[in-house]
């Protein structure tokens, strides 16, 4: 409310508008953090090990949705893993290897969001492979092995 020193005093009122716009300042962080899956033979008719995604702090239209992908490597990472589109953001991924092998494995990622210049988070999402008889999943020692290392090196 607005009042004057005028004689008769005037009054009026006025509306402020606040926008408050958001920065691309988060990188997307892929999701979960870890995995565990079954070993054991693989074909085309298996269905995939695992689902990734990512979730970012930013707002529309730096956020969502986001681009997860293997990064580009002479190691040939493409022809090992494969990431399938399931929707926007997620994605399935699966070994194109007949059999996975029991043991921890790294699978590097890249996820980025749709800001401009786009936000980017490189990671490697730790893999547990473990054996599944009878649908029980038992990791055994494979999932301690480098707990293990690192009392080893405490001695």
């Amino acid at each position: 409310l607005m009042a004057g020193a005028g004689v008769p005093p005037a009054t009026g009122t006025a509306t402020l508008v606040i926008t408050l716009l958001d920065e691309n300042d988060n990188a997307p962080h892929v999701m979960p953090a870890d995995l565990r899956v079954c070993a054991g033979p693989r074909n085309a008719s298996s269905p995939p090990l695992g689902m990734l995604w990512a979730r970012d702090l930013d707002l529309a239209p730096n956020g969502e949705p986001f681009l997860i992908a293997l990064p580009k490597s002479p190691m040939g990472l493409d022809k090992t893993w494969r990431l399938t589109k399931v929707n926007g953001e997620r994605r399935w991924f699966s070994r194109s290897f007949n059999t996975l092998k029991k043991g921890r494995h790294l699978l590097p990622v890249v996820a980025s969001d749709s800001g401009n210049p786009p936000q980017n988070n490189h990671t490697n999402v730790p893999v547990l492979v473990c054996l599944c008889p009878k649908g029980k999943m038992e990791c055994g020692a494979v999932g301690l092995a480098p707990l293990s290392v690192l009392a080893l090196l405490a001695i």
